[in-house]
Parts: C-alpha cells; structure tokens; sequence
C-alpha cells in the first residue's frame, strides 16, 4: 500500500476490512477488485499472489511448560487452552484442518476477532495460540516464546486475490504488477 500510494499519490485507494468468507463473496460479486488473504484456498473463479510466505508458530507465554521449546507437535497441546480468532475468519478454519491432519479434533477455549487481544492474553498466562509469525513479531511481546510446529508443519501465506477474466481498472492492475514485484 505503501509503495502504491508513493508511486500513485492521485489515486485514492478505498480499504474495507472484511472476513475471508466475504472478501471471496464480494469478488464474486464484483463488489471489490482486489482482496487480501491468510492462507487463501483454491477456489474456482479466483487468481492468487502470494505476497508474503512464512510460518504460523505457537505461541506460549515464556514460563509456560513449553516456553524453552524450539519445535513443538500439535499431539503435545493437544490439552491445551488454545486462544484463537473467531470462527467467521478462514484461518480459524486452517488452524482446525492442521489439528485434524494431526488427527485430534480441535478445541478452542477462547475465541475473539482481535489477534492482538488473544497475544495479549498469551502474554498473561491465559492459555495459548497459533498465529502467523509475522503478526507475532509486530505485536508480541517479551513475555511470550514463539515455537515452530511440526507433526504437520504449518506454512502460512499472505495473498492477494482476484477474480479470473475480470476487468481490471488501471489503478488496480498497477497495484497487483507492484505486489508482483514485492513478493
């Protein structure tokens, strides 16, 4: 965003906080050109660049029983309190698929539509999570310990997503050529 606005200061570019679920809809719908996803599905009708590529870690507060751990299964927190985002975002879904590779049916103890809210209650000992690393390192804090996972892996993606054969405005093609080339 950043990049476009300084290369095109005359274009006013118009940001709507929406869910997965209805990014995907307004495209459909022609409602929005372009929206932005953590760890976007195939879906029919849909073109994605990966913009950002990197890990969702758990993260425990540092006195927790795993905070001196470098890699951890989803087996071993299998009975844990894990704090998650809320059911209307798709990457409570992912998380939930990761457990069920795992074979253990997820449970989520708490959930809230605020990531900062959930590693803020991390830091304070009020259970645990599974965020995307890049959103750990902006908000974490000292108090929490970041853990790889493993048993499976657990790679996550930012995406920018838009709809096949639709018409793209200049401003919007420019747009997608400059996260292209940052990504």
């Amino acid at each position: 965003i950043y990049a476009f606005r300084e290369k095109y200061p005359e274009v006013n570019l118009q940001i709507e906080e929406v869910t997965t679920r209805q990014g995907i809809e307004m495209l459909m719908d022609e409602r929005l050109d372009l929206t932005v996803m953590i760890n976007p599905e195939e879906v029919d009708g849909i073109e994605m660049l990966p913009v950002v590529l990197s890990e969702a870690v758990l993260v425990v507060q540092k006195n927790h029983r795993l905070g001196r751990r470098r890699n951890v299964s989803f087996e071993e927190i299998r009975d844990e309190k894990i704090l998650m985002v809320g059911k209307g975002y798709s990457y409570n879904d992912v998380v939930s698929s990761k457990f069920r590779e795992a074979g253990i049916e997820p449970r989520f103890d708490f959930e809230s539509d605020q990531w900062e809210f959930i590693l803020e209650m991390v830091s304070n000992g009020q259970g645990i999570s599974i965020l995307p690393k890049p959103l750990v390192d902006k908000f974490g804090s000292l108090r929490i310990h970041r853990i790889h996972l493993e048993n499976p892996t657990f790679e996550w993606t930012l995406a920018l997503v838009r709809k096949k054969g639709r018409h793209m405005t200049v401003p919007m093609e420019c747009f997608w050529n400059i996260c292209q080339r940052k990504g």
